[in-house]
């Protein structure tokens, strides 16, 4: 059972449908939605680790989400919120699907 206070935010996925010509020959920028994807938790890295699997990169959030959750891709545009407002937004750096949980490393 998934309580709120082991995920209190909520992540959202960005999505964008594709630019289009209007009858002017004039570009039409696509609307950008944020859907909603699942309860999660986020928490800084205020130690500064960097990821390690043959490549490093450095990152800011670690995203806690239940078991069961959708793999995110690499580059992934995502966004945590709670009750106040953005907590964390950026690109997935990687996805890891561990054995009580996934996470999602920003």
């Amino acid at each position: 059972m998934v309580t709120s206070n082991q995920y209190p935010h909520r992540l959202y996925v960005k999505s964008s449908g594709t630019s289009s010509l209007d009858e002017n020959g004039d570009y039409v920028q696509a609307s950008i939605d944020w859907a909603e994807n699942s309860a999660c938790r986020e928490e800084v890295n205020v130690n500064r680790r960097n990821l390690t699997d043959g490549e490093t990169a450095s990152y800011n959030h670690i995203i806690y989400l239940p078991k069961d959750s959708v793999k995110m891709e690499y580059g992934t545009e995502v966004k945590v919120e709670d009750a106040d407002g953005i907590r964390a937004e950026g690109r997935v750096l990687r996805f890891a699907r561990g054995l009580f949980n996934c996470r999602i490393w920003l």
